[in-house]
């Protein structure tokens, strides 16, 4: 079961409301722990519930039979929490237990008051199954509703921390111990790995390992961006989940049995083609190789050796007969290569085996110290005291009966600590479902929930659940077309027979496929991979249209829909597409809730009360709406410490002590910013004895500040109050310092940690819920969507690890197989690879991610009660070789035209059974974008101007009033607005700036490079000279980190990059920007917003360099500088980039700002321009006449037209001539 489900849940807020299409208001809601609302989801009042309970047979065995151990299989929709509820009631009514009496483990904390609550309302109700409780039942039942808080319903989180603060003593633990959260442990395990890494050398040197353990920084974190320390973190949990000591398993290598065997095939090839009589270039290859390998074992050093061997291998090429011998000197060249590749990583093994040990010792004594536990810890402090037998008998003698739900997401760590407390067993009760097994990336060990089954089979105390009374009878036929095979869920499938009672709906078809044809798409534009910035907006169109015509023939609402995702990845695109077409919606999923606006401004003001003089905190609050002084109050305050004779570095603060002093201040004014610095003051006094949530509380509150922010939305406010949350939970594992929870803030901030917003609740939502399966498992739906089903969960951000280790059979026993990505330092890459088992590990963890993800989707299908609607794209023509969920589906329905010539005409196609599937099959993507961006312009089905399959004449524009708008949004109007119109305002997709292009085949498109680019730079661990250090690995790493479809990374790509970063080393400014980060003053990616009018300008500063005379910005650019003006750089096509980087620049700080552009390609140039102070006023009007041209404009089209601009200009890429002057 995943850690962290005893935590406290976030407080609930009402939501603002947002208007649907048709001027009605539309609710957003989300449930506590981050999970939507009741609506229409199993999570209801069980007090509605009055109808009466008929049980099933398997449902009456498993409630009824209380003697010795019950091992429950309950299939999806099966009744389980019912079936567990009532087997709770029925215990206590046949006098087998007390209230008390009974544990039941539960997977959420949610889950747990729901099953509480359940449980009250039957004891209330004096209801048992299917009889009539006599008195002495009654009686029973009576005396456990009065005692009912007693009941020990917890998570297994909730109840190790009760043991543990139980026995606190032989615990060793303190009583009053906290529970870091797992943003809290982060914190505290990367302070733990910093001391641990840099003793972990000093002492590595002193033994005589210095090298070794300087290597292993240098090849697997050379940045210091924490790599190693993730790396080392994700081996250290595996260790955790399973109850063990942090200890890797020694790794023999046999590299002469395997020089032997090769040394042997190249025998057998040389004679092999003796005999034959070969001759010609196959042969004379295979000779050569054979002749490379017998000179590379000449080498006397495994280094040597390996290196010589890379690259000569033999092909698998036909030579006669000799197919054994060719294959046989394939293998043993390859298992000869590994071999040698371990005997050079056994010591960077050794140093990472050395470091997790170190880590361990590091961060225990860390938490010990702080009497901090996580997670992990109150399993394994619970687990160790129940191994002691007097503590075991004491705890396990109060339980008559034990229930553990949601056994299949069980690890080995839970697992032993159940089996601990149920003694032999005979009291114990497992409840759950080997196909709805998902957290194995959580380290869930659905083994150990196959084990129990067989035994429980074996025993005869089995009973299968396959009911299923959510699901109408055809969503469940198509669940088992798919899965019902043994290369899909195997033996552990479920068949569920349909007992849902009929939804008195009279849909045509209850499963239908949405499927987007991107081949005719790829053909047509000469690619061989998806244009993705076409069918993901297609797609998602699609599912707006459909859900549209539910809403109104189908009888669904809103409320009724689900968007289930299998990653987070493009869940905005659903959502914008959604909203565009008049549906509201909710997205119930983590997003960067630590760089939202509200949560800056009140960050801002904490780092004041921590530290006045910071000025940049000072500045950012007074411009922000808490005291909203404009920019001539900053411009007077700088002015005046400097006439004073206070150097430029020197702070603000002192002189807001009397702000009647500083000249040029008119009376409003000054008492404005004396009133602030009196409240500050005041603020910061009161801070000394209060809690921290108190200043929290005080700081959302500062001069009205939360009343302002409620003004723009009951998502902001509530975002504020979550503040106070956060602190509470900080409070009480860190104490109440002010300093050491604004470094947290920043922390989070900085290392973009996802958090979801603050939830907000309200009855009767209507709205689509759009949200990962994980979170909705336990929920049911009317109406479910499955999108993006041709897409794989891949293996994260962080990319493969580089440690493996064996699962096995046996719960906890230690591993006993090992493998390592090995790396050198200085080799170029020709050492590195996979070392000791680790190719085979790898195969196994990529068998079980496969079994994962089948399972996941088995659950997202059988959320759905009523319809189900399952979309992917893909090549119709043909079928492709991906494993992935919609291949299974096409495959399944034959949906191809090799299979369907008339695929093209279907609206429906026949299954496996006869069971007919609803079709709506798309050849032109481009088609459905354009009504995307038709349905934005809110022009959809009314206008009597239409977009023609080749986009035809655009209509008019609409009334455009941008309430945000990007520097370089402001530049794209002024180079074409009419292609901005289309861009930015109809968001029709192919609409790129110039310079950039599609992605061929391979490798990264010129704005996937910049994006690239960008990272490294922000990244670097300046002052060291690492940029130009970049290889396909770390590339690569990026590419899945930043970008949203990467591409695979080519070597060109990497060329490229270092050709780019070698640039930003020639250039001037590229060397004053590693100056300033050794001396501190350097700002990477710096955000800003500052109002013009009624539109907020808002972008971002790639770096800022404070110095003391002057303000430099600094914004990369990866492209070639043009040979225009530069003493004119305003008027040019980056004209109001730069007034927008210089006006933001100068009212951080009230100096002379420097612009400088960067540009990277074609060797590297500079732009620069520098404004005084006195020119920032006219730069803000000159982007506040840019906003008033925009507002006013009507769009037209250039007077000519360049193809690089344009790709639907008549000249351009397309050709398809949208512009309406053009086409006249």
């Amino acid at each position: 079961m995943p850690p962290g489900g005893s935590g406290a849940p976030p407080s609930p807020v009402r939501p603002r409301k947002k208007r649907s299409a048709t001027g009605a208001v539309a609710r957003t809601s989300a449930g506590r722990n981050g999970s939507p609302g009741a609506g229409r989801m199993t999570m209801t009042d069980p007090r509605q519930e009055r109808e009466p309970f008929v049980p099933s047979g398997p449902q009456r065995e498993a409630i009824e039979d209380l003697d010795g151990p019950r091992f429950i299989a309950a299939g999806a929709g099966s009744g389980k929490t019912g079936v567990v509820t009532r087997r709770f009631v029925h215990a206590i009514a046949a006098g087998k237990a007390g209230v008390d009496e009974i544990l039941t483990i539960t997977f959420t904390i949610k889950a747990a008051a729901e099953m509480m609550e359940r449980i009250r309302d039957l004891l209330r109700r004096r209801e048992l199954t299917g009889i009539e409780p006599d008195e002495e039942q009654r009686e029973r039942m009576a005396r456990a509703y009065r005692d009912i808080e007693r009941a020990r319903i917890s998570t297994i989180d909730s109840f190790c921390s009760s043991l543990l603060r139980e026995n606190a003593l032989m615990a060793g633990v303190d009583p009053a111990f906290a529970v870091a959260d797992q943003s809290q442990a982060l914190i505290m395990r990367e302070e733990a790995f910093d001391i641990c890494l840099e003793r972990f050398i000093r002492e590595q040197e002193e033994a005589g390992r210095g090298r070794q353990a300087v290597d292993l920084v240098s090849a697997y974190d050379d940045r210091l961006r924490g790599d190693l320390f993730r790396q080392v973190g994700q081996i250290y949990d595996v260790f955790r989940s399973r109850g063990q000591e942090p200890s890797l398993p020694a790794a023999p290598v046999d590299a002469e049995g395997c020089e032997a065997d090769l040394c042997r095939a190249v025998r057998e090839i040389r004679d092999g083609l003796r005999r034959e009589g070969k001759e010609g270039k196959t042969a004379d290859a295979l000779l050569e190789a054979a002749d490379a390998v017998s000179a590379a074992l000449e080498q006397a050093d495994a280094r040597d050796r390996l290196e010589a061997l890379a690259g000569v291998g033999p092909k698998r090429n036909k030579v006669g007969n000799l197919k054994l011998e060719i294959d046989a000197f394939a293998d043993a060249y390859q298992a000869y290569a590994a071999e040698l590749r371990s005997v050079l990583a056994r010591d960077t093994l050794d140093m990472f085996a050395r470091l997790l040990s170190a880590f361990h010792q590091e961060y225990s004594a860390l938490k010990e110290r702080r009497g901090v536990l996580d997670f992990a810890d109150l399993a394994l402090g619970a687990r160790d005291l129940l191994r002691d037998r007097a503590t075991r008998d004491r705890v396990a003698g109060r339980y008559k009966l034990i229930m553990v739900d949601e056994f299949q997401d069980t690890n080995h760590l839970q697992y032993e600590i159940v089996h601990l407390l149920s003694g032999g067993g005979g009291n114990l009760c497992l409840v759950g479902d080997e196909n709805q097994s998902i957290y194995g990336f959580r380290d869930a060990e659905v083994e150990l929930f196959r084990r129990e089954r067989e035994k429980a089979r074996s025993g005869g105390y089995l009973t299968s659940l396959t009911g299923n009374y959510r699901s109408h009878g055809d969503i469940l036929a198509f669940v088992d077309s798919i899965f019902n095979r043994r290369d899909m869920l195997g033996d552990g499938y479920l068949k569920l027979e349909p007992r849902a009672e009929p939804d008195g709906r009279a849909d045509d078809r209850r499963v239908e496929v949405i499927f987007v044809d991107q081949g005719r798409t790829c053909k047509a534009e000469g690619l061989k991979s998806a244009v993705t910035d076409v069918t993901r907006p297609a797609e998602a169109q699609l599912i707006a249209e459909r859900l549209n015509q539910l809403y109104g023939e189908g009888g669904y609402t809103a409320a009724d829909t689900a968007v289930l995702l299998t990653t987070r990845k493009d869940a905005d695109k659903y959502r914008d597409a959604l909203e565009k077409n008049g549906i509201a919606s909710y997205l119930a999923i983590d997003i960067s809730y630590y760089s939202k606006l509200e949560f800056s401004d009140v960050l801002n003001l904490l780092r004041l009360l921590v530290n006045p003089l910071d000025d940049l905190a000072l500045i950012a609050v007074l411009r922000s709406p808490m005291v909203a002084v404009s920019d001539d109050t900053i411009y007077h305050l700088r002015l005046a410490r400097d006439e004073g004779g206070g150097a430029s570095g020197m702070p603000l603060w002192p002189l807001l002590e009397d702000p009647e002093a500083i000249t040029g201040l008119d009376e409003g004014e000054a008492a404005r910013l004396a009133a602030f610095h009196e409240a500050c003051v005041r603020l910061r006094g009161d801070a000394r004895s209060q809690s921290l949530s108190a200043t929290v509380r005080a700081a959302i509150r500062f001069n009205g500040f939360d009343i302002a922010v409620a003004t723009l939305g009951k998502q902001r406010l509530a975002n504020l109050l979550k503040l106070i949350d956060l602190a509470v939970d900080f409070e009480s594992v860190w104490g109440s310092s002010l300093a050491e929870f604004t470094s947290f803030l920043e922390h989070q901030k900085l290392k973009k940690i996802k958090e979801s917003e603050a939830p907000v609740e309200e009855e009767g939502v209507d709205a689509v819920r759009i949200m990962t399966v994980h979170s909705a498992k336990g929920l049911e739906f009317p109406l479910v969507v499955l999108p993006k089903l041709e897409a794989r969960k891949g293996s994260g951000r962080d990319g493969p690890p580089v440690l493996l280790v064996d699962r096995p059979e046996e719960p906890g026993a230690p591993p006993s197989r090992v493998g390592l990505r090995y790396k050198a330092t200085g080799d170029g890459g020709s050492l590195a690879g996979k070392a000791f088992e680790y190719e085979q590990l790898e195969e196994e963890a990529k068998a079980r991610e496969a079994e994962e993800l089948r399972r996941l989707i088995y659950v997202a299908m059988t959320r759905a009660k009523s319809h189900l609607i399952l979309c992917g794209t893909g090549n119709a023509e043909k079928y492709s070789e991906a494993d992935n969920p919609f291949n299974w589906i096409r495959g399944a329905y034959s949906l191809a035209r090799k299979d369907r010539p008339d695929l093209d005409s279907l609206a429906s196609v026949e299954g496996p059974g006869g069971l007919e599937v609803g079709l709506s099959l798309c050849t032109d993507p481009q088609s459905a974008v354009a009504r995307l961006a038709e349905a934005e312009a809110g022009i959809t089905g009314g206008g009597d101007m239409e977009l023609s399959s080749d986009l035809g004449v655009m209509p008019g524009p609409a009334v455009f009033v941008p309430s945000h708008v990007s520097p370089t949004a402001l530049d794209d109007f002024r180079s074409c607005p009419r292609r901005y119109y289309l861009g930015n305002v109809l968001r029709v997709g192919g609409f790129r700036r110039r310079g950039t292009g599609r992605a061929a085949a391979a490798g990264l498109d010129s704005s996937g490079m910049g994006t690239l680019v960008h990272a490294v730079l922000e990244r670097a661990a300046f002052p060291t000279p690492d940029v130009l250090d970049v290889d396909d690995s770390y590339l690569g790493a990026l590419a899945n980190a930043e970008l949203d479809e990467p591409p695979a990374v080519t070597a060109g790509d990497v060329e490229r990059a270092r050709q780019l970063l070698a640039a930003f080393s020639r250039l001037d400014t590229g060397r004053e920007v590693v100056a300033a980060a050794a001396e501190g003053r350097l700002l990477r990616e710096r955000d800003f917003a500052i109002m013009v009018g009624r539109t907020i300008v808002a972008g971002k500063i790639d770096a800022l360099v404070l110095g003391d005379a002057e303000t430099v910005v600094v914004d990369y650019k990866t492209g070639v500088a043009s040979d225009g003006d530069e003493d004119d750089l305003l008027e040019g096509s980056y004209g109001y980039q730069l007034a927008a980087y210089a006006l933001a620049a100068g009212r951080m700080r009230p100096q002379p700002v420097r612009v400088v552009l960067m540009f990277l390609g074609g060797g590297g140039a500079e732009r620069v321009s520098r404004f005084e102070t006195d020119q920032l006023a006219d730069l803000e009007l000159r982007l506040a006449a840019a906003i008033d041209d925009m507002q006013a404009s009507t769009f037209p089209p250039l007077d000519g037209f360049d193809s690089g601009q344009c790709p639907f200009c008549a000249a351009g890429p397309q050709g398809a001539g949208i512009c309406m002057t053009r086409r006249q």
